[in-house]
Parts: C-alpha cells; sequence; structure tokens
C-alpha cells in the first residue's frame, strides 16, 4: 500500500515533465534551421503534406493523454485522499498505471511523428507521389503504434480498478 497523496504527486511529477518535454519537441517546429538545403520549416510543411498529419495527431494526443491525463489522474487520487479520506491505496497498480500510461504515449506519440514526418518529408520533397506510396513507406510504424495504444488503455482501465477499488474499500 502507498499513500493516495504520494500517488497523485508521482503523476503530477510525470505530467509536468511531460509538458517540459512537449515545449522541448516542439522547439525544431518553430524555430528554422538555416544549415537546410530545402524549406526552413521541413516539420511544419510536412504536416501539410498527408499523411504528415500525424505529426500533429502524434502531438494533440501526447498534450491530451500524457500531459492533461497525467495531471488529471494526480488530481483524482489527490482528491481521493484528501476529499474521500482514501489514504491508502494499491502501491502495485498504481506503479503499473504510471508505467504502462507512460510508456504507451510515448511510444504512440513517437511513432505517429515519425511516420507523419517519414511520409509528409516524402512526400514534400517528391519521393513519393501519391498518398498511398507514403502510406506504404509507412506501414511499419502500425503495429507498433497500435501496441503502445493499447498499453495506455490498459494502463489507464488498470487506475480505473485502482481508483475504484481504493474508493470502495473500508479502510480510510
Amino acid at each position: 500500500m502507498v499513500e493516495t497523496t504520494s500517488v497523485a504527486k508521482w503523476f503530477l511529477y510525470v505530467g509536468v515533465f511531460n509538458a517540459l518535454f512537449a515545449v522541448f519537441i516542439t522547439i525544431p517546429m518553430i524555430i528554422p534551421d538555416n544549415t537546410a538545403s530545402e524549406d526552413i520549416l521541413r516539420i511544419a510543411f510536412a504536416v501539410a503534406n498527408f499523411p504528415g498529419l500525424y505529426i500533429i495527431m502524434g502531438y494533440l494526443g501526447f498534450l491530451v493523454v500524457g500531459v492533461a491525463g497525467s495531471v488529471a489522474w494526480g488530481a483524482a487520487y489527490y482528491i481521493l485522499g484528501s476529499a474521500a479520506g482514501k489514504n491508502q491505496t494499491s502501491k502495485g497498480l498504481a506503479i503499473t498505471h504510471l508505467l504502462l500510461a507512460t510508456i504507451g504515449i510515448y511510444g504512440a506519440a513517437t511513432l505517429f511523428f515519425v511516420g507523419g514526418y517519414t511520409g509528409g518529408y516524402a512526400r514534400l520533397t517528391g519521393v513519393v507521389k501519391t498518398v498511398e506510396d507514403a502510406m506504404v513507406l509507412i506501414t511499419w510504424t502500425v503495429m507498433p503504434r497500435m501496441l503502445s495504444i493499447a498499453l495506455a488503455i490498459i494502463g489507464n482501465l488498470i487506475g480505473v480498478i485502482n481508483v475504484f477499488k481504493t474508493a470502495r474499500s473500508k479502510a480510510a
């Protein structure tokens, strides 16, 4: 068993780290690369060429699940402890929840980004001419991306189970 406020801090720390990481990975999209012989904002322009849109999908998914989701879980555990008076929760379930959800969102966001950048940039530079050719180029990202999404979902379901189990517990 572990204190619910400790678990709340874990999730809050991960949420803050993820927010800082989101800022860090945004830098290449907003600061020009003057060493490039092509367009200075390659990533931003890759987005305009489907499947480059996957970059935005991965980034928004990371912001929603990785940043806001982690902070929300921290709030849920904090409220469970402070407002509901349930001061202890399962340490094993909380750690499993945190690890699977975090690994899952990092994996999914990374694979969305890599697939979007590879496919979008290939279309932008003319390496491939059609969306279908670009999709063939990035098919290797599909199964690992789905596995990562599944990990994030399973992690969050474990969190739901842990919160309900803790809320229904007799001990404070």
